[in-house]
């Protein structure tokens, strides 16, 4: 795949398992997918550390213009104080054949920035629940 800006990332989410709707005007997201490192060495080792994997677990954070106009801020907001576990999908570029992540998450944190010169932002981190799967798009 071709390098490509970062801007055609799009995030969405579903409450009901098949309606996806976009988040908001998004400014930056990020995914983050780890899996634990547990140790393994013993003295038979050979001055050697060995691991195995331990429990994944993904995180998604992202930034989102603060417009009244829409209803990102009040959709975040009723997710949040709802603990409602969402279906979510992050797509780094619109197009067939092109990567996608899917899995449920639920929101940890909702902040918010007013800067003297800047625009008002959201920030919103959604903790992943079970599996983040990766696929293309269809």
């Amino acid at each position: 795949m071709p390098k490509f800006a970062g801007y055609n990332a799009k995030l969405y989410h579903a409450t009901d398992g098949s309606t996806f709707t976009e988040l908001g005007c998004m400014q930056d997201v990020t995914l983050d997918d780890s899996t634990t490192a547990l140790e393994t060495t013993c003295n038979s080792n050979g001055g050697n550390s060995s691991f195995i994997g331990g429990l994944s677990n993904w995180t998604v954070s992202g930034t989102f213009l603060y417009d009244t106009s829409t209803t990102t801020i009040a959709t975040l907001q009723t997710l949040k104080a709802a603990k409602t576990v969402m279906d979510l999908e992050l797509i780094p570029l619109t197009g067939t054949g092109n990567a996608k992540a899917n899995g449920q998450a639920f929101i940890t944190a909702l902040g918010q920035s007013f800067a003297v010169d800047g625009v008002a932002t959201v920030t919103a981190e959604f903790q992943g629940t079970g599996a983040l799967t990766y696929s293309t798009q269809s």
